[in-house]
């Protein structure tokens, strides 16, 4: 089992699995990560497209302590559950049966899950990911 999957399951032991190239230790003793690292499989699996680009666009910027990596998995899956809301929504429309549709509900709460995830990181999501330009919501007075 590799180092990152020993890091992603809390596994992780300084005196067992650093063995071979040594990796660099912060200055709070956990191991740093390689401006080149890629994330463990175990943290990419079953994501989709938007899910994917967001944890390989974050996963290099630093260490990932189990609990932000479980904290990154959320975000990226409510990203994906938003798009695929969107991709529904897109197709059949905001109405159904006269009514509103039910992804509408789901698209809000995965993006309400997707910023708290991202505040438990203390990371701000960015502008175009909240409301971007093709967002069929943009013209409702709604509250996010």
């Amino acid at each position: 089992m590799s180092t990152q999957a020993h890091i992603l399951r809390g596994t992780f032991r300084k005196d067992r699995h650093a063995t071979g190239r040594t990796p660099a230790f912060a200055d709070n003793g956990l191991p740093a990560n390689d401006p080149a690292a890629v994330p463990p499989d175990e943290l990419l699996a079953g994501l989709g497209e938007a899910g994917r680009a967001l944890v390989l666009k974050l996963y290099p910027t630093g260490f990932w302590t189990v609990q932000a990596q479980i904290f990154l998995r959320i975000a990226a899956s409510r990203l994906d559950m938003a798009a695929a809301a969107r991709a529904i929504l897109a197709k059949d429309g905001l109405l159904l049966d006269g009514k509103r549709h039910p992804m509408v509900l789901v698209e809000r709460q995965a993006m309400r899950d997707f910023r708290d995830a991202l505040r438990e990181l203390e990371l701000t999501p960015p502008t175009e990911i909240e409301q971007p330009a093709d967002d069929p919501f943009a013209a409702f007075d709604v509250v996010r």
